[in-house]
């Protein structure tokens, strides 16, 4: 979480203090609950743009495990993060519900 403060240019200075630094934490965290993650795949040759959008319940300690995806304008379903893996609710391919995963994924890696 640090090292996604210092990458958005919030990151602690040497003067910062401890309640300082929680703060700034804390309001990166809610930066992170607002964003909505960019999904742009390809499947079956079918090229899929759009968002999955974090539901604020299912976040904790700055991590979500379900959102609600659009893609290509169309409510696809909300997806749930699993000990075994994404699934989604829903006739979903699993090769399809985990390519939209991996999305989800690498975006919250750049943080």
């Amino acid at each position: 979480m640090l090292q996604a403060a210092v990458i958005l240019g919030k990151g602690p200075t040497f003067k910062t203090s401890g309640s300082s630094l929680i703060r700034e934490l804390m309001d990166l965290q809610e930066v992170i609950y607002k964003e909505k993650v960019p999904i742009d795949i390809e499947y079956h040759g079918v090229r899929y743009e759009g968002e999955a959008k974090p539901i604020h319940a299912s976040c904790r300690d700055g991590i979500c495990g379900e959102f609600e995806v659009t893609l290509n304008g169309a409510f696809f379903g909300i997806m749930n993060s699993t000990m075994s893996g994404w699934v989604m609710q829903g006739e979903m391919e699993q090769d399809f519900v985990d390519q939209i995963g991996d999305e989800i994924h690498l975006w919250f890696d750049t943080f």
